[in-house]
């Protein structure tokens, strides 16, 4: 009797700190995303804009407890000399989560989970060594948990937030190392009062290389969850606002290299369904583009047209812009800066992509078995005959006959393609007005 009820005291104890502490405190949590998967934080920094300061949060840290009117303060007994537990990662969570803790000596060791009712979910009981201990967490069906940690001679608890994912809650001893790894001290030197406006920025690494960052502001009043959202630079993906003409079948990235130039490529023109397996295959024709426009909807093939040309360089619509007149431009001023290798505006290529230049296209045509449809079909990038869309009227023209392909190279108010007919193909010069293929080239 006396080992079901204490737990029940206990947590009444517990529940009835956290109110009392909830009148002078609150919690700020952390976690971060990429799309809706989660994606662990390196570490948050945090700055008070009003009253200036700032303190860091370094992984497995995710929790911010700010005291009203004094400073941030550390419920979780962080000292070297005794049980530390650090706050589980991640939490909320959703199917498990990880919690460590320093053990400062050889001690019998007792973990135990229980529900808001008090109900003692599952225990773990057992003598461990000195040192950092990780233990891997899976939850119930409930949604609300107290971890109690406790030793021979402390306790320390935490609560645990569970977005679902589970069926019976377990416990699993996931490893433990010697020594201590530390906890970043001095968080009380920041300063905080109600209404001050916090700066938060979180940092994560892709693949071990690439550092992304996001920031969120706010001006907290209560205890808070604040998600940052991550895109991952390591993985290709389309520009925000990038029409796709098939909505539901965006193209496939797929490399392909040409082992004579040694250049990698899209394995299809951008907008195709698939890679060409003939010369005239129609679902590998793709998008016809004018020269730099931003994938807007223009390049679909059956995009309306307007005969109003663009004074900006971002029309705002997605009109195939006609250009029946000299210079032969959507834009009513030329701009050779757009598509271009160092700036790439404009770039309708995905994430590590861009337009290839002529010298890069030509070396291709070089490499062919023949310079001609066939030799561009035979060739690893197998080039079909997507034909062009007239600049004067935004008719589909030489489909199936001709393939022409940007580069984002210019000549005078012209942009210089790659040419590809039956018998022959060759580099040379035409409206910016037109609607061509696009093949992208990976940087």
């Amino acid at each position: 009797m006396k080992r079901t009820v204490f737990p029940f005291v206990m947590l009444i104890h517990f529940v009835l700190a956290g109110s009392l502490m909830s009148q002078t405190s609150i919690t700020l949590t952390f976690t971060a995303n990429t799309d809706t998967l989660h994606q662990p934080l390196d570490s948050v920094v945090i700055e008070n804009l009003t009253q200036g300061g700032d303190t860091v949060l370094h992984y497995p840290d995710t929790l911010l407890l700010l005291d009203h009117g004094t400073a941030v303060f550390d419920p979780y007994g962080h000292q070297h000399e005794g049980l530390i537990l650090h706050p589980s990662f991640p939490n909320p969570f959703t199917g498990q989560t990880t919690t460590r803790f320093f053990l400062p000596e050889n001690d019998l060791v007792t973990i135990r989970v229980f529900d808001l009712s008090g109900r003692e979910m599952t225990t773990y009981q057992k003598t461990l060594p000195a040192g950092e201990h990780t233990f891997t967490l899976y939850p119930g069906r409930e949604k609300h948990y107290l971890l109690v940690v406790e030793t021979s001679t402390e306790k320390r608890a935490q609560q645990l937030i569970s977005l679902g994912g589970g069926s019976a809650f377990r416990i699993e001893h996931a490893g433990s190392q010697p020594g201590f790894s530390g906890f970043r001290k001095g968080k009380s030197a920041f300063m905080w009062a109600p209404g001050d406006q916090l700066e938060f920025v979180g940092y994560t690494t892709f693949n071990g290389t690439e550092s992304v960052s996001d920031t969120i502001s706010d001006d907290p009043s209560a205890s808070s969850l604040y998600t940052f959202q991550f895109t991952d630079p390591t993985t290709p993906g389309y520009t925000p606002g990038y029409v796709h003409c098939d909505p539901a079948n965006p193209t496939e990235i797929v490399d392909v290299i040409n082992p004579v130039t040694g250049r990698t490529w899209m394995d299809r023109n951008l907008g195709a369904a698939q890679v060409a397996t003939s010369s005239t295959d129609p679902d590998s024709y793709g998008d016809l583009y004018q020269w730099g426009r931003f994938a807007d909807g223009h390049q679909c093939r059956t995009s309306a047209t307007t005969s109003t040309l663009s004074s900006s360089d971002v029309p705002g619509h997605g009109d195939f812009i006609l250009g029946p007149n000299s210079p032969w431009d959507w834009l009513s001023g030329p701009n050779d800066n757009l598509w271009q290798v160092t700036s790439g505006v404009n770039n309708p290529c995905p994430t590590g992509y861009r337009i290839p230049t002529i010298s890069e296209l030509d070396a291709e045509r070089n490499s062919w078995s023949s310079t001609n449809a066939a030799g561009a079909f035979a060739s690893p990038l197998k080039l079909p005959l997507a034909g062009a869309r007239d600049y004067s009227n935004g008719a589909l023209i030489d489909v199936g006959s001709d393939g022409y392909y940007f580069s984002n190279t210019t000549s005078l108010n012209l942009s210089r393609l790659l040419y590809i007919l039956s018998n022959t193909a060759y580099t040379g010069s035409d409206a910016r007005a037109g609607g061509f293929s696009v093949r992208c080239i990976k940087i």
